[in-house]
C-alpha cells in the first residue's frame, strides 16, 4: 500500500496525462494532470467508461476500434494517436496518446496504458501559421507587382508570380541566381558596388525608398520600372525585399497624354487662325489663277503660276486637316450598307484626273449593314484608297474584304504597293507621322480618331514590297428587318 501511495505520487508529478483502462475502457487510474485537464476530481473519473463520457460523440466509433486493435496486443499502427477529449466543462481539448499494452505474468493483455499531453494550443498555433502562410502566399501570387527578396550577397531567395510576368525568368531560372540578372549594364555592376557599400557602411541610397530605374527582360530587351527596397534581419539574417512594377504601359499612357495636350494646343491654334488663313488663301489662289490665265503655253511663267497654285492647295489641305483632326467627332450614326458606301467612295475616287490604272474589287456580295455616320466612314474610305494609291503609284488593284466576329464586323482594305518598314508600323497612327515625301502626317491620324468615336477601332499590317492591309472594325448591332 505504502509503495503504491509513492508511485501515484510520483505520477501526479508528471506534466502528463497518465491513464489506465481495462479491456472495457473502463478508468483504472489517472494522475493529477489528467484530472485538471479533464476537470474532474479523481474520484468523479475512477470506474467511468472513458469512450462513453470524454470521447466526442462524432469521434467515439473510430477510438473505440484504434483501442480495440491496441487490446489485441498489435499497438504499433495506432502507438501514437491523436484525437479530442471532452472536459467538464463541456469544451474540447486536444490531446496526443503513447500507447502501450500492460500484460499479466502468463502475457496476455490486462490494460492500457496511455500517457496524454495537451496539444491544443500547440495545434492551433500551428494551424495559425500554416493559415498566415498560405495568405501571404496567396498575397504574393496574386499581386500584381513583382516581390523579389534577395540575401545579403545578391542571390535571388524569392521570385513571385508578377516577377515572372514582368521579367520572363521562371521561378527555377531566377532562385539563386545573382540578382543582377534583371538589370542591363551599367547597373548590373553599379548594383553590386551598391550592396556591398551599404553592408559596409550602412549608407541608404534606395534601400527605405523607391525610385524609377532600368529592368532587363530574359529575352534581353529593357524597360522602365518603378522599384522600392527594403531591408530586413530574420534570425539574425540580412535579407532585402523589393517590390517592382513595370512602368512601360504608364510611360505609353504619360506619352500619350502629353501627345494629346500638344494636339490640343495645336487644335486651338488651328481653329481660331483658321479663318485668317484660309480667306487669304482662298485670295491668293483666285489671283493666281487670274495671272495664269494672262500667259499662253507654252510660257514659263504659266508653268510656274501652276506650281503656285499646287502650293496654296497643299497648304489649304494641311489647314483642313488640322481643323478636322482638332474638332470632336460626335457620329451621327445610321444603319447603312457597307458594301454600297464602298462602292459609292471608289466610284468617286476614280474621277479623279491624275489616276493612272488603277482597280477596286469587293470580295462580298451580301449586304452588310452597320451603324454608323456615312460621312465620317467615306472621310475614313477617302483616306485610306488616298494612302494605297500613293503607294501603288496610282496603278494596282484595291480589295475590300468583310468578316463578321462575335460583337463586331471588320472592313479590310488590301493593296499589293510599296509597304511599310517595319520599324515605321508602330508609328503609322500618330499624329505628323508619315512615309510619304508630302503629307501632312494626319490622315491616319483623323481615321483612329473617327474609329475611336464610334466605339471601333483601326490597325494596320504591312510587309514591305508586297502591299498593306488596313482593317477598320465596327461595332455588330442587330439590324432592324428590311421594310416589306
Amino acid at each position: 500500500m505504502k509503495e503504491s501511495k509513492e508511485i501515484k505520487k510520483y505520477l501526479d508529478r508528471a506534466d502528463v496525462i497518465i491513464l489506465v483502462l481495462d479491456l472495457e475502457g473502463e478508468i483504472q487510474l489517472i494522475n493529477a494532470k489528467g484530472c485538471t485537464i479533464l476537470g474532474y476530481s479523481e474520484g468523479e473519473l475512477l470506474g467511468k467508461n472513458w469512450f462513453d463520457h470524454f470521447i466526442p460523440g462524432r469521434l467515439r466509433a473510430s477510438v473505440k476500434k484504434a483501442f480495440q486493435q491496441i487490446t489485441t496486443g498489435d499497438p504499433r499502427q495506432v502507438e501514437f494517436f491523436e484525437n479530442p477529449v471532452l472536459t467538464g466543462s463541456g469544451d474540447e481539448k486536444l490531446v496526443a496518446w503513447r500507447n502501450e499494452v500492460l500484460r499479466d505474468e502468463e502475457g496476455r493483455v490486462i490494460e492500457i496504458l496511455s500517457t496524454g499531453e495537451d496539444v491544443t494550443i500547440r495545434r492551433q498555433t500551428e494551424n495559425a501559421l500554416i493559415e498566415s502562410e498560405a495568405t501571404l502566399r496567396a498575397i504574393l501570387d496574386t499581386c500584381v507587382d513583382g516581390i523579389i527578396t534577395i540575401d545579403e550577397t545578391g542571390r535571388i531567395l524569392s521570385f513571385n508570380p508578377a516577377a515572372v510576368r514582368i521579367f520572363g525568368y521562371r521561378p527555377d531560372e531566377a532562385l539563386g541566381k545573382d540578382v543582377s540578372l534583371l538589370m542591363p549594364d551599367p547597373y548590373r555592376t553599379l548594383h553590386n558596388e551598391y550592396l556591398h557599400r551599404y553592408l559596409r557602411t550602412r549608407e541608404a541610397r534606395i534601400i527605405g525608398r523607391g525610385r524609377e530605374v532600368v529592368g532587363r527582360r530574359k529575352n534581353g530587351s529593357t524597360f522602365p520600372l518603378y522599384l522600392a527596397v527594403s531591408d530586413v534581419n530574420v534570425r539574425g539574417r540580412k535579407m532585402f525585399t523589393g517590390v517592382a512594377r513595370d512602368l512601360t504601359d504608364f510611360k505609353k499612357m504619360q506619352e500619350e497624354i502629353i501627345q494629346s495636350q500638344k494636339l490640343a494646343a495645336i487644335g486651338e491654334m488651328a481653329a481660331s487662325v483658321a479663318h485668317e488663313i484660309k480667306n487669304p488663301l482662298a485670295g491668293i489662289s483666285g489671283a493666281i489663277e487670274i495671272l495664269r490665265d494672262t500667259f499662253e503655253e507654252p510660257d514659263e511663267r504659266r508653268e510656274v503660276m501652276e506650281e503656285i497654285l499646287l502650293e496654296v492647295k497643299r497648304l489649304d489641305n494641311t489647314v483642313r486637316d488640322l481643323l478636322a483632326f482638332s474638332r470632336p467627332w460626335n457620329p451621327d450614326t445610321q444603319w447603312c450598307d457597307l458594301r454600297e458606301l464602298i462602292e459609292r467612295v471608289t466610284r468617286l475616287f476614280l474621277e479623279q484626273d491624275d489616276l493612272g490604272d488603277l482597280e477596286f474589287k469587293v470580295n462580298d456580295s451580301s449586304e452588310i449593314r452597320v451603324k454608323v455616320d456615312p460621312w465620317l466612314f467615306e472621310k475614313v474610305l477617302w483616306n485610306l484608297l488616298d494612302n494605297a494609291s500613293d503607294a501603288m503609284d496610282g496603278e494596282g488593284l484595291i480589295e475590300f474584304h468583310f468578316e463578321e466576329s462575335p460583337g463586331y464586323i471588320t472592313v479590310t482594305v488590301e493593296d499589293n504597293g510599296a509597304g511599310i518598314p517595319i520599324d515605321q508600323q508602330d508609328n503609322v497612327f500618330r499624329p505628323f507621322f508619315t512615309t510619304k515625301s508630302r503629307g501632312t502626317g494626319l490622315g491616319l491620324a483623323i481615321c483612329k480618331k473617327i474609329m475611336d468615336a464610334h466605339g471601333g477601332s483601326i490597325s494596320l499590317f504591312s510587309i514591305p514590297k508586297k502591299g498593306t492591309r488596313v482593317s477598320v472594325k465596327f461595332p455588330a448591332e442587330a439590324a432592324p428587318a428590311p421594310a416589306s
